[in-house]
């Protein structure tokens, strides 16, 4: 039994560095949404970029093509993360967001991220009535009906004073 823990300690000591070193190694490259709107913030996420290089970040929308912010790769282990706003000009659509740098070695590196752009509440109902939307209540039947009531209140005051007054 002592030997069966021993064998089982030693296991999960040997094994567990090697799991925790691939665990830090390891990071997701990430974009906050795939399916933001015009004007939307983004949060990016990369790595294996060269250390303390500077990383675009660029939007492609079409044969559309523009940088949108810039990141700097940490000294470390050359992560970038940082937030991003999409232009509230961006098209609805599919669209392509790129962080460009450098690796390492310094050949050319880019992680793509494609993402819908959906349009904005305010633009989308801007450009489909031309206007600013409808915000409040439609009164004109209340209206309507508080002028009929003050008229038949009106009427049955004149009758009721007729009627005393031939009385």
């Amino acid at each position: 039994m002592r030997r069966l823990l021993f064998i089982l300690a030693v296991a999960v000591g040997v094994c567990a560095p090697a799991g925790a070193a691939f665990a830090q190694s390891y990071q997701v490259d990430s974009l906050s949404t795939t399916t933001p709107t015009s004007g939307q913030t983004l949060h990016v996420h990369g790595n294996g970029f060269e250390p303390s290089s500077s990383v675009a970040v660029e939007q492609t929308c079409g044969s559309t093509k523009a940088t949108i912010g810039t990141l700097t790769a940490t000294a470390d282990d050359g992560t970038v993360d940082g937030d991003v706003v999409l232009p509230a000009s961006t098209p609805s659509g599919t669209c392509t967001i790129a962080l460009v740098g450098t690796n390492p070695d310094g050949s050319p590196r880019s992680l793509d991220f494609s993402v819908t752009v959906a349009a904005s509440e305010l633009a989308s109902a801007a450009s489909t009535s031309g206007s600013l939307p409808f915000t409040g209540a439609f009164v004109g039947p209340l209206i309507a009906a508080a002028v009929g009531l003050v008229m038949l209140g009106v009427s049955l005051v004149t009758a009721a004073r007729r009627r005393r007054a031939t009385a």
